[in-house]
């Protein structure tokens, strides 16, 4: 990392501190959360038999490691460890990205990701997607090395982090790596199998309706605010789901699958690392258009693969949607408690998402002319 990528990433912490201690409840509420659970571990429980655990089961890593540092002592001690340790993931993260860059041809990669990726940092901080993004970064690295058991080690911790890096299944198929790929997704499916067996996990991520934060959730939550007529929120899981009608949440995912769709019709023939960045890129954020559930901290990752896109429109469009949830987050509001411009806002957002899921379908078979040629399999950039 260089020394200018260096002090804007401090700097840009420091303003996420700064911001984070003046919006701490909007912001960093959860880590509150992560250390009641691990109270609960700590004392001899069992997570998904005992007590409730919404989360996979490697996410215990970050959450249990503030516990041994210090944030046993009280909630404000864990939420201190807890963003420190979220910060060091983001740094490297970072390093990642940048030597990404050297060996794919892009030119000031980390500088990319932080454009991207900094708007997120106010409460970023505050969740456990930094630890799943560590993973996936250093699988795309390990593969792009040639490192191929170090990247299947990183994949598989990745689906175990979080689930979503199951998408680098994708390239590996491409690539001809039929094995690996099946491999990453029968661990995903047998870890949801058996998560969902566990009362102390289906439980908990039990819901009706959609996430009012998902593309059709907002729309509707906005019409309704509109006419005037009932909201129909509910609270479940821990986030605010609205009641819709039973064909919305196929529509939504139907949406997300036309959106890979393109972009696996826009691919070339011959494979290509820079290509599959583009392409785990797109993948990502239809899954995020498709998925019920669209937490402010999804926006987190596919940040990697879209600071190594050739194309300067993606890049700009998604620092827009960064920007934009930021902007929702500092006036948090899931109970839409009178305030038309949060969930405007919030609208605002997802259109821009649903925008950015257009642009890297259609850019995923890069272009001659852009930065960072695409180089084929097996092949050092450099």
């Amino acid at each position: 990392m260089t020394s200018e990528l260096r002090r804007l990433f401090v700097g840009s912490l420091l303003l996420a501190c700064f911001v984070a201690v003046f919006r701490y409840q909007e912001l960093a509420g959860d880590p509150g959360i992560y250390r009641s659970r691990m109270a609960l571990l700590f004392d001899g429980n069992l997570p998904y038999v005992d007590f409730f655990f919404e989360h996979l089961p490697f996410t215990i890593l970050p959450m249990g490691v503030a516990w041994l540092l210090g944030g046993a002592f009280g909630d404000v001690a864990y939420t201190v460890i807890f963003a420190l340790l979220m910060a060091v993931c983001l740094w490297i993260t970072a390093v990642l990205v940048e030597r990404l860059g050297e060996r794919l041809s892009h030119e000031r990669a980390g500088f990319r990701w932080l454009a991207v990726a900094a708007p997120l940092f106010p409460f970023i901080l505050f969740r456990s997607d930094p630890f799943p993004v560590v993973f996936a970064s250093a699988a795309l690295l390990a593969l792009v090395e040639g490192r191929e058991r170090r990247a299947l080690w990183m994949e598989c911790a990745g689906i175990l982090a979080k689930g979503w890096p199951v998408v680098l299944a994708v390239p590996e198929w491409w690539r001809g790596r039929r094995l690996r790929a099946t491999v990453l997704v029968v661990t995903a499916a047998g870890l949801i199998v058996g998560l969902v067996a566990l009362p102390g996990f289906s439980q908990a991520r039990q819901f009706e309706g959609i996430h009012s934060e998902t593309l059709f959730g907002a729309a509707f939550t906005l019409a309704r605010f509109r006419s005037g007529s009932s909201l129909e929120l509910i609270s479940d899981a821990g986030a605010t789901y609205v009641a819709v009608p039973s064909w919305v949440v196929p529509i939504s995912l139907t949406v997300g699958i036309i959106l890979f769709g393109i972009a696996l019709t826009r691919l070339r023939s011959g494979f290509s690392w820079n290509a599959s960045v583009r392409l785990v890129a797109a993948t990502l954020v239809a899954l995020m258009v498709a998925s019920p559930l669209l937490s402010p901290q999804f926006m987190l990752w596919p940040t990697p693969f879209l600071a190594l896109h050739h194309n300067r429109k993606v890049r700009g469009t998604a620092i827009a949607v960064s920007a934009l949830t930021l902007i929702y987050m500092l006036g948090w509001n899931p109970g839409f408690e009178g305030d038309l411009w949060w969930v405007g806002v919030v609208n605002l957002r997802n259109l821009v998402l649903l925008v950015l899921g257009a642009l890297t379908a259609w850019t995923v078979s890069g272009s001659q002319t852009s930065m960072g040629h695409d180089q084929p399999a097996g092949q050092d950039p450099r």
